[in-house]
């Protein structure tokens, strides 16, 4: 994508999964994906929430990972299920409660008596 235009590429058709994955029940789904995990040594940083037919995958963190250190093996994962299952296949993260109580109160009204 380096001199493509994304202007350019709003009509352009996205990647439908193959007939295998589009075959393959939801447990097989998960054993699949779950095997490339291991194989990559995600196994115990990631649970898979969805394995969809429509080639989303959706993970949610079991731990805290720092998010560079998260960016990179997501992104290294998601190479790693679209060489080994299918090449439609994107990873989605599950969004995480800010830790941070202040934050959190943030549009929080408190009325006295």
């Amino acid at each position: 994508m380096a001199t493509r235009d994304l202007w350019n590429q709003i009509d352009d058709e996205v990647a439908k999964p193959g007939q295998q994955w589009l075959d393959m029940t939801d447990a097989a789904r998960r054993s699949s994906v779950g095997k490339v995990m291991a194989d990559h040594g995600m196994g115990d940083g990631l649970a898979i929430e969805a394995c969809n037919a429509d080639g989303m995958i959706y993970f949610s963190q079991r731990h805290a990972f720092p998010v560079r250190q998260r960016a990179d093996s997501l992104l290294d994962l998601e190479a790693a299920l679209k060489r080994s299952i299918d090449p439609s296949l994107t990873v989605w993260i599950q969004p995480q409660t800010d830790k941070n109580s202040l934050r959190r109160l943030r549009g929080v009204t408190v009325r006295f008596l």
